[in-house]
């Protein structure tokens, strides 16, 4: 009997299991187009001699989610295309939001540097409407980008995907 009590007490400090995650979450998965913009000055945090800061602006569709539109931005440093500092808000047709941040990495798909591809993931940190129960979550973008010019590209994410955890 104390090798199963000990068993389960690992069990639980590796998270194997959780009383605290006994709802399951809600997954979505879906894909999406948007256009990005780089900024001229940098946001807080987005070192202007290395990096850019990006606003993003796209619409798509997910289960869970319906039609949906997204804002979000980052900062991508240009000597290694890592993806940090990423926030975005996600909007359903309902005006249903759920909002997060998320970080990663891209490279380069041809030597002319005009187009990349990413992934980059995070975490769910708020909900409003339809999803104002949201506890966390985690969300991931894959998908990629041509520059269209020196400030501006269009791109696609052929997974958005992630999960919600209500509260409710």
């Amino acid at each position: 009997m104390t090798n199963f009590r000990l068993l389960g007490a690992l069990a639980i400090l590796l998270g194997w299991v959780s009383v605290a995650a006994a709802r399951e979450p809600l997954v979505f998965i879906g894909s999406d187009t948007f256009e990005t913009t780089i900024l001229p000055t940098n946001r807080v945090g987005c070192p202007p001699a290395t990096s850019v800061s990006t606003d993003d602006s796209g619409v798509g569709k997910a289960s869970l989610l319906g039609r949906f539109t997204v804002a979000a931005g980052e900062c991508i440093n240009l000597t290694t295309l890592e993806v940090s500092l990423g926030f975005f808000t996600v909007t359903a047709a309902d005006g249903s939001t759920i909002t997060g941040n998320y970080s990663g990495t891209a490279q380069y798909t041809d030597n002319t540097h005009s187009s990349i591809l990413y992934a980059v993931s995070g975490f769910i940190t708020e909900g409003t409407g339809r999803f104002n129960h949201v506890t966390t979550g985690t969300v991931t973008f894959l998908g990629g980008a041509t520059f269209t010019s020196a400030t501006m590209a269009t791109g696609f994410d052929t997974i958005f995907a992630g999960d919600l955890y209500l509260a409710k």
